[in-house]
Parts: C-alpha cells; sequence; structure tokens
C-alpha cells in the first residue's frame, strides 16, 4: 500500500523510496521461439521457464535454445547480473538471480540496472515476493504484468550502502546455508539410526 507511515519512519534518511522502474535500465518479459521449428531449440543458450527458478542463482537452466532463435527475434537475450521474476501462474512472485547471459519465457519478466547493485534489487524484491504474490491480480491465475513490477515500490540506499547490504547478506546467507546442510546431515544420520534400532 502507498501509505506505510509505520515503516517510512524505519528507513535512514539518506535512503529513497523509488518505483521499480526508476531504479532500473531494462525490463521486459521473456518469450517462447515456434516449436514447430526444431532449429530453435537443443542450442547452448540457456532458456529459463518458472520451474527453473527454484533455485535462487541461476546458472543453467533444463532447456537450451540456438543462436538462430535470437537472431530471428524469436526469443530475447539478457544481461547477466540480472533479476528474474515469475509473471504469472502459481508460482508468480518467484524471483532469481541471473548470474549468465540467457534468454527466458513469456511467464518471466527481467530487469536489469546499469546503476544500481542488481544483488541489492534482487535481495530488496525477493524480500517481498510472498507479499506480490498477495498483491497479484487474480483471475484463474495469480498475475504481475510488467506494469505492476515497473511500479513495486523499494528502498534504495546510495550505491556504497547497496553494496554494504549485499556482501552482509552474502555472507550471512553463507553461514546459514552451511548450517542447513550440516544439520540435513545430521537429520539423517539420526533417521539412519532409527532405522537400524527399528
Amino acid at each position: 500500500k502507498d501509505s506505510g507511515v509505520e515503516w517510512l519512519g524505519m528507513i535512514p534518511k539518506d535512503w529513497e523510496i523509488k518505483r521499480v522502474k526508476y531504479i532500473v535500465d531494462y525490463i521486459q518479459t521473456g518469450g517462447t521461439p515456434s516449436t514447430s521449428n526444431q532449429e530453435y531449440f537443443d542450442g547452448n543458450i540457456n532458456w529459463f521457464n518458472p520451474s527453473d527458478l527454484n533455485n535462487e542463482i541461476l546458472y543453467n537452466s533444463e532447456r537450451k535454445i540456438t543462436r538462430k532463435a535470437i537472431k530471428l527475434n524469436q526469443a530475447k537475450l539478457f544481461f547477466s547480473e540480472s533479476i528474474l521474476i515469475v509473471g504469472i501462474g502459481a508460482t508468480a512472485g518467484k524471483t532469481s538471480y541471473l548470474k549468465v547471459e540467457s534468454s527466458f519465457n513469456q511467464q518471466i519478466t527481467g530487469m536489469h540496472s546499469k546503476i544500481n547493485n542488481n544483488k541489492y534489487i534482487y535481495y530488496a524484491i525477493k524480500n517481498i515476493s510472498l507479499e506480490l504474490l498477495k498483491l497479484a491480480n487474480f483471475t484463474t491465475l495469480p498475475i504481475l504484468n510488467n506494469e505492476f513490477i515497473k511500479n513495486i515500490k523499494l528502498c534504495l540506499p546510495n550505491l556504497e550502502e547497496q553494496q554494504k547490504v549485499v556482501e552482509f547478506l552474502n555472507l550471512e546467507l553463507i553461514q546459514m546455508d552451511s548450517i542447513i546442510t550440516k544439520t540435513k546431515k545430521q537429520i539423517k544420520k539420526l533417521k539412519e539410526a532409527k532405522q537400524s534400532l527399528i
């Protein structure tokens, strides 16, 4: 909502509240090459779909397309270090960070900034992804169209602060992932011990 009186008081004075369309330089929806032409598929260019966005950091897609599909404008090649958001379906609002130049289908919107820290934008949107789903326009499926995404409001500090936030979160998340991995191993050992006891 636009009111936000309570949380606005918690934002440092030198931070700004800006809509996404004023933060990023590029924002676009992907596309799907004609499936009747097999020359567009099984190439070496990543072509992401919503199921690929189960991973938070994207390096490799399940399906690939060819350079010909890009050349003939059947699909769009997007920048590395970009933010991808699922815009339609049950997983609308799911957000991932693209680490390699890639393409994606029409259910996904990509955005990229030449000035701001893209990893910061990713974390900021990731933080509100569940709220985005709640605000989606429900017809038969939840939809976050480009106009909706462009008007999302984010807290934006200066570039130096953005970098500090990213560095802090990167370190904290690595430590948390390590704890999660160790805990899963402990749980597995306990289950094996339980089975052995039975």
